[in-house]
């Protein structure tokens, strides 16, 4: 197997695992770098089958898992943004015991809509894939006009232009994340109740749903959500320093228990 790559920044004594979402690779968090260096070392990960990893076969959820947490610090904070927030998911569900906290960015146990469960339709997931599959720059371009950038703001003409994602997604790649997607739920499984566990939404996410968070959080009192006003399915890109104070701060309160 080809050398899985990822790239550490800064110094901190904690260590963030950052992963990305489908259809982009780490340069997706350039403007949390700056805020968040400061306070962690950060290991910016480059999913199988894209970024520096674009050659490396993507299989399945456990393996993707197992792969990446077995290269990394163990007692280390997770974040994982959409696709990665489910990766992130199912690695508490593996190793429960040498997890520190979660943050789970615009991402759900179960992406699928199903009764009383607000997700996406199975239609929209096969649209999804074969506007990818066709023209991934075109999909991504539609992807920030429509579900990044409702209001636009200083970060618009950058992230337009910015190489942020790959120029082409392998058709086997594309493959196995859409069986993700359409048939992977983790909501039966008994989520990591002793891990602190942050959630971020964005207000107006048509993706994955606001409504979700009065489900998620109900009896569980590990789990915090913030709801982030006037942003959609990437927060982290259109209110970055309103993201980053959130991050920072329940990183820090960890500290103090």
């Amino acid at each position: 197997m080809n050398k899985f790559i990822y790239k550490i920044i800064g110094n901190g004594k904690t260590n963030l695992i950052m992963i990305h979402g489908l259809g982009f690779n780490n340069k997706v968090w350039y403007l949390n770098i700056p805020y968040l260096k400061k306070n962690f070392t950060l290991y910016l990960i480059d999913l199988p089958g894209f970024g520096k990893n674009k050659n490396i076969n993507f299989k399945s959820l456990e393996y993707v898992s197992r792969l990446i947490y077995n290269i990394v610090p163990k007692n280390s904070v997770w974040l994982g943004w959409s696709l990665g927030g489910l990766i992130v998911n199912k690695i508490a569900l593996l190793y429960p015991d040498y997890i520190k906290a979660l943050v789970i960015v615009a991402s759900s146990p179960c992406f699928v809509l199903k009764k009383k469960w607000p997700g996406i339709t199975i239609k929209n997931i096969n649209k999804m894939f074969n506007e990818l599959k066709k023209n991934t720059d075109l999909y991504i371009k539609k992807f920030m006009l429509s579900n990044v950038f409702i209001y636009k703001n200083e970060n618009y003409n950058f992230f337009i232009k910015k190489r942020i994602n790959n120029k082409k997604i392998s058709y086997n790649i594309l493959k196995d994340i859409k069986k993700i997607f359409l048939y992977e739920d983790l909501r039966k499984k008994k989520i990591f109740f002793k891990i602190p566990v942050l959630r971020i939404y964005g207000e107006h996410d048509k993706i994955i749903p606001k409504s979700i968070v009065k489900i998620l959080d109900k009896n569980n009192k590990n789990t915090y959500s913030k709801i982030i006003k006037h942003a959609a399915h990437a927060p982290f890109i259109s209110q970055p320093k309103i993201f980053n104070s959130i991050i920072i701060n329940f990183i820090k309160n960890l500290k103090k228990k």
